[in-house]
């Protein structure tokens, strides 16, 4: 089964990635808005990465879902408290809650 976890360089994302991928039946995937954040995973998890994904962009959400074509989707973008733009309802509520509908948009049908 292939998963793809949005948010791997967030501390649940980060902590999902890596125990899941130790589930051989599962076959892992990761997205990141930067390349750089590779740099952070062991050789065999970096290859599993998908850099360049802005979950506010409909189209690359679209091209990620199509390039690894996950059977489940773990949303683990937001922002948290611990930094300033977390405790700004204005920044906050709108990635925390209410532009995940897009990311369903973007899930092919079966």
């Amino acid at each position: 089964m292939k998963v793809l976890i949005l948010g791997v360089t967030g501390m649940l994302g980060n902590a999902m990635f890596r125990t899941l991928s130790e589930m051989p039946e599962l076959q892992v995937f990761g997205s990141a808005r930067g390349e750089s954040a590779r740099r952070h995973f062991a050789d065999e998890l970096r290859q599993n990465i998908v850099p360049g994904v802005d979950v506010e962009n409909h189209d690359s959400l679209a091209r990620v879902f199509g390039a690894v074509r996950p059977d489940v989707v773990v949303n683990c973008v937001g922002l948290v408290k611990q930094l300033a733009d977390g405790n700004d309802p204005l920044q906050a509520i709108p990635i925390n809650s209410l532009r995940w509908p897009r990311g369903v948009q973007c899930c092919p049908r079966t």
